[in-house]
């Protein structure tokens, strides 16, 4: 019997798919860290890009899209950013096994130097080893380097819509992280209850401030096509 080939190259996987990876997954967080992170690397890489590199690189929508859909469910342990670093380190350190050095590398460590070219990030991650840094340090040569290169990391210069919508993005994966940590059934003590419940309330309120601002009233007006002769005045976007 052929085995079903769950990476689905053109189109989302199914809930059923989906539902298969988080059982998976939630067999895989209590493994030791190296172990963990590779796991998770391993099994996304194969269930959503079915073991291709190009494909992973390539990064379709689609995969994204769904890579989403399961960090969002309640069953799901992982974060989506957890789940697609994890990916990078797997890829890495499975071309590259030396990148591991002789065991004082963290898959933490890892995570600082994704992005750089292999041929630049494996002799960082050996001197790392060699020198013991921590994962400040490896970070702060991490940064000396893509400067040096010129490397934006491939973020164009920043608006002020940009700014904005990457300051949300990166709140929700912080509240997504919240919520898969609590989906493991922790048992909190009363501070820590009463702490969260009034984050909660808190994040509530900043939300409903933010919806206030984003009312039809303060969006910029549609231009309006002038008579002959007129001289139009465009309108600036109101920001905040």
């Amino acid at each position: 019997m052929a085995v079903k080939d769950l990476s689905l190259a053109d189109a989302d996987l199914t809930d059923a798919d989906l539902d298969d990876v988080a059982c998976e997954l939630r067999g895989i967080v209590h493994r030791s860290q190296w172990d963990k992170i590779l796991g998770i690397g391993k099994l996304i890489f194969r269930r959503f890009f079915n073991d291709d590199e190009a494909a992973w690189r390539e990064r379709r929508r689609n995969k994204d899209r769904s890579i989403r859909r399961l960090a969002e469910r309640p069953d799901c342990p992982f974060a989506k950013s957890a789940l697609t670093q994890a990916v990078g380190i797997h890829v890495l350190c499975g071309k590259h096994p030396e990148a591991r050095g002789s065991g004082r590398v963290t898959p933490t460590h890892v995570g600082k130097i994704l992005g750089l070219e292999p041929k630049v990030a494996v002799p960082l991650l050996q001197l790392a080893d060699e020198r013991g840094w921590s994962v400040r340090e490896l970070s702060v040569e991490a940064t000396k380097i893509r400067k040096s290169l010129g490397e934006r990391r491939g973020r164009p210069l920043a608006t002020v819509d940009r700014k904005i919508a990457r300051l949300g993005q990166r709140a929700l994966e912080g509240l997504e992280q919240i919520r898969a940590e609590l989906a493991l059934g922790p048992t909190l003590d009363l501070k820590a209850h009463d702490d969260v419940t009034t984050l909660c309330g808190a994040v509530r309120e900043k939300l409903t401030a933010i919806e206030m601002l984003l009312q039809p009233a303060r969006r910029p007006l549609p231009a309006r096509a002038a008579p002959k002769g007129c001289i139009t005045t465009g309108l600036r976007r109101i920001a905040g």
